[in-house]
Formats: C-alpha cells, structure tokens, sequence
C-alpha cells in the first residue's frame, strides 16, 4: 500500500498529510487542529502547546519517553519503546528517547529523523517495509515536498 504524502514545515511544526494527518513537534496550534490523527513528539516538546494542540485536536500523541500525569490523564498518549505501526504506511521507531518517523511512498520509505544513525534507519526501513529506505528528512530541512 502506498499514499501520497505532503510533508511541510512551518510555523506550527512539521505536518505530514497522506492516509492520516500528523502534527510532529507542535510550536503552536494550527488552524485546522480538529483534523489531526496524531500529534508526534521526536523529542521533549513545550508542554502548554502540546496540550492546547491535543486539546484541539483531540489526536492521539505518540511520544518516545513519559509526559507529565495531567496529560495522560486527560488525552490518549501511546509511549512508543521500539517500532510501532500507526497505519499501514506510517511507522515511527523510539530509541533512548528520541523518536523517527517512517512514511512509504511510492518510491519507496522516506524516514523524518534527527540524531539517528543512518545505518539504524536503514535496518528498521528494511525490517518494517523490506526495502532500502529513499530518503532521510531532518528538521529545519524539509519546507515543503510531496511524496
């Protein structure tokens, strides 16, 4: 199975849309919050707008280490250790807490990382989709791309 995926990054964060829509590392809430499927954090994250973004939203955040009690109390959150599937073509993978997201595209998987060996994102691209991976994404490099 395979989407088209529109990635962008931009004052709110790092939005992906395809299958499912994502909000990675929410900087403020973005207008059309109420569409979000999930809100993910690749690394600790200012929790005031994390929460008014979940509160909008009402998306399930997908995180790589604890966040504070009132949050799991009030929202879904899934504390992800390992590879996780979000949906048939979006996987994220958690190590030492920091957290990588890997989308499938036509060509092929594209994974969003920072501080991740290649050589690991490589072997869990391989693992989860049986491909070499297409491409690796980092923060304050993506503008705007379509998959």
């Amino acid at each position: 199975m395979s989407t088209k995926w529109e990635v962008k990054e931009d004052k709110d964060g790092i939005r992906i849309r395809g299958s499912v829509d994502i909000l990675v590392d929410p900087k403020r809430v973005p207008e059309d919050a109420y569409d979000l499927d999930f809100v993910v954090l690749t690394s600790r994250s200012d929790e005031k707008v994390l929460e008014k973004v979940l509160e909008a939203s009402e998306a399930t955040l997908i995180t790589p280490s604890a966040v504070k009690r009132t949050i799991r109390k009030r929202y879904i959150v899934d504390t992800v250790e390992g590879i996780k599937g979000l949906s048939d073509d979006v996987w994220v993978i958690a190590k030492d807490g920091k957290l990588a997201i890997f989308l499938y595209t036509e060509e092929g998987p594209v994974a969003i990382a920072d501080d991740f060996p290649e050589e690991m994102l490589e072997k869990a691209s391989d693992y989860v989709y049986g491909e070499k991976l297409r491409e690796v994404l980092k923060k304050g490099n993506i503008g705007g791309r379509v998959f």
